[in-house]
């Protein structure tokens, strides 16, 4: 590893136009956490060093120093987390406490952020004005924090380089128009007794002798109000279909957090349930992250209403996106669905932080939590045993337009 990685990579994250409200509000969990008043997201280039969020200094959300004379500087250097427990003991290394001294801050720990590139680009520290000693729980639980961050950066990566299509809206309002978009489904799994409970419905779109996956035509409209009319036609033609195979599961469908932000939508949404086949208490309505538009108390309210009927609220692909901690203090939700980008990091130090932050919240507030993308029987036990209640994947069923399209497995020995 070089002493200074690339300035390119670590610009691809500095982009204060489009930072996220969600990445000060880790920084809040990271200082409450800890217990330290200030806590610090960098990026740092071959030169500047960036504060691209924090917790308890607002005057300095933005701000660009020099990056050559920064304690942050030797973590991006090494790679490695950093303890200074006393900038101002004798034994502490002049060129790394100085700069803690000259802001008035005696203690630090941060820990480094990795982009995609795999080179060290920023830190995430916390610091205080007086001496702290630092347990190793404390570099453990930054640790996981600091994975959380870097799913969060790389999302924000991604939407800053999307880029609208209208030709291809106008193939998905056609598609849709024409009836050519179609509910699958795929089995949720009770891991304690191997027992089918529900299944999510995913939208399939035939086009010609192809199926085609959301991933094809879903980043067009996401942004768009076509997106709602999909969420309704797939909550209208799922509901129907779970009802009339007469199978007691719960339906799972996925809807953008825009339907919650305007009273409108809402109440078209509400209406969709209403009218549906199946009953209201069957359904589960899984929000996505779509834009930071969502994050708002008409939100909240929009999110209590359809839990009136009965219907129930999951917070989907935990892991990925750039506000879903925020909604997780926030939001009034029944359960947490854990991305299968993380599933793909079981057993491993960076897959196995995020999925013990989200079960330890989640069995404070006695909510189950649904891992996505298990292939394997022993991803099943691992995730079983990190505390998931249920499991989702290739293990037990591909998506398929048959809603009983499953024979349940035997329960995941521990």
């Amino acid at each position: 590893m070089s002493d200074r990685p690339p300035a390119r990579h670590a610009r691809h994250y500095v982009e204060f136009s489009a930072t996220s409200t969600a990445l000060h509000h880790t920084l809040d969990l990271i200082a409450e956490a800890l217990g330290r008043p200030i806590a610090l997201l960098h990026i740092l280039d071959d030169t500047e060093q960036y504060v691209l969020a924090e917790s308890g200094a607002p005057h300095l959300a933005g701000t660009v120093t020099d990056g050559q004379r920064c304690t942050c500087r030797e973590i991006v250097r090494t790679g490695q987390p950093l303890s200074i427990e006393d900038a101002a003991h004798p034994d502490a290394a002049p060129e790394i406490a100085g700069p803690l001294l000259d802001a008035g801050l005696r203690s630090y720990l941060g820990f480094p952020i990795f982009g995609r590139e795999t080179h060290p680009v920023g830190t995430v520290c916390v610091v205080d004005d007086v001496p702290r000693a630092h347990r190793p729980d404390d570099v453990r639980t930054l640790a996981k924090f600091a994975a959380i961050l870097e799913e969060q950066l790389e999302l924000q990566r991604e939407r800053h380089h999307h880029h609208h299509d209208p030709a291809r809206v106008r193939a998905v309002v056609d598609a849709l128009g024409a009836g050519h978009i179609h509910p699958w489904f795929q089995p949720i799994v009770d891991l304690d007794t191997g027992a089918t409970t529900a299944v999510e419905a995913l939208a399939r779109w035939r086009r010609g002798s192809a199926t085609l996956t959301p991933d094809s035509f879903l980043p067009a409209i996401v942004d768009t109000d076509i997106v709602l009319d999909l969420d309704r036609h797939i909550v209208a033609t799922a509901g129907t279909a779970v009802a009339d195979s007469r199978s007691p599961v719960a339906l799972h469908c996925n809807i953008s957090v825009r339907h919650l932000v305007e009273s409108s939508a809402v109440q078209d949404l509400i209406a969709s349930v209403e009218n549906s086949a199946l009953p209201a208490d069957r359904l589960v309505l899984e929000v996505t992250e779509t834009d930071a538009a969502g994050y708002t108390p008409n939100a909240v309210a929009s999110l209590d209403a359809l839990r009136r009927l009965g219907v129930r609220i999951y917070l989907d692909d935990l892991g990925t996106g750039w506000s879903a901690l925020s909604r997780l203090l926030d939001w009034p939700v029944d359960g947490i669905k854990i991305d299968r980008s993380i599933a793909s990091a079981l057993a491993t130090p960076r897959g196995d932080s995020v999925i013990e932050s989200v079960v330890s919240h989640a069995a404070g507030q006695n909510i189950p939590v649904v891992i996505e993308g298990v292939d394997t029987e022993a991803k099943a036990v691992h995730a079983r045993n990190l505390g998931c209640t249920h499991a989702q994947g290739y293990l037990y069923g591909r998506p398929s337009a048959d809603v009983r399209g499953r024979t349940d497995k035997p329960t995941t020995a521990r």
